[in-house]
């Protein structure tokens, strides 16, 4: 019973907390939105750990860190347990239309930095071998004005 009536006050906080971010008097400036991606990481056979955390340096502050679109990004990985394979991107946007912005502006950063199309390719079928192809999208709102 206990457990019954923790799950419906959490319902009830969750719920609130949508309804209030949806109401017509919050301020949109308020307002963001956050692309969650879920990776499982795998080591190649020709691949390291070392290499691995060069190439993400390389990315972010070649690509993702000058995408003024993103307000905030991050990698999260796992801290503990038997499976430490997730590699989680979190980034957040202003507006609903700029996710599909900042990924255009991603694009011109990326062939920028890798100006010549075969260099590209063989950094990202690297930089991809690390990565399991199964993964996990989703993209959430949040009221700032409630975060701590």
């Amino acid at each position: 019973m206990k457990k019954t009536a923790l799950l419906i006050g959490l319902f009830c906080l969750v719920a609130s907390s949508s309804l209030f971010a949806q109401d017509e008097e919050t301020d949109d400036s308020q307002m963001s939105y956050v692309a969650v991606v879920t990776y499982h990481t795998i080591m190649p056979d020709d691949g390291s750990w070392d290499r691995f955390k060069e190439m993400i340096k390389e990315l972010r502050e070649n690509v993702v860190f000058k995408n003024d679109l993103i307000l905030s990004s991050r990698i999260l990985r796992h801290m503990w347990g038997s499976n430490s394979s997730d590699f989680i991107v979190i980034n957040e946007y202003a507006e609903w239309a700029h996710i599909q912005e900042a990924a255009d502006v991603s694009q011109e950063l990326t062939n920028e930095h890798w100006p010549r199309e075969n260099q590209r390719e063989r950094w990202f079928d690297e930089f991809n071998s690390y990565f399991d192809p199964v993964h996990s999208d989703e993209i959430y709102f949040e009221n700032r004005a409630l975060r701590k």
